[in-house]
């Protein structure tokens, strides 16, 4: 019986993300790692500029040696100054 074709990392790199929030680039990397997928540092960055092109995400520097944080598009919202 063959295989079904397994899914393409973005769509389990957004699932990972939907399922804890949001998340760093290293421990996106260390969450795929676990999941045992074979995978590069530059082949999730791929992935993550698809996404973020696509309007998916959203990656936003941490600053200092801290990375990258990973979140869904969707769950930043932004206030008007008159509500913040």
């Amino acid at each position: 019986m063959s295989r079904p074709p397994p899914l393409p990392l973005t769509h389990i790199i957004y699932q990972e993300i939907r399922r804890r929030g949001s998340m760093t680039e290293r421990e996106l990397f260390e969450s795929l790692r676990a999941m045992h997928l074979d995978v590069t540092i530059s082949e999730m960055e791929k992935a993550l500029m698809k996404m973020e092109i696509a309007g998916l995400i959203r990656v936003t520097g941490r600053g200092g040696r801290g990375g990258f944080v990973i979140e869904l598009a969707q769950a930043r919202r932004y206030l008007p100054p008159d509500e913040e």
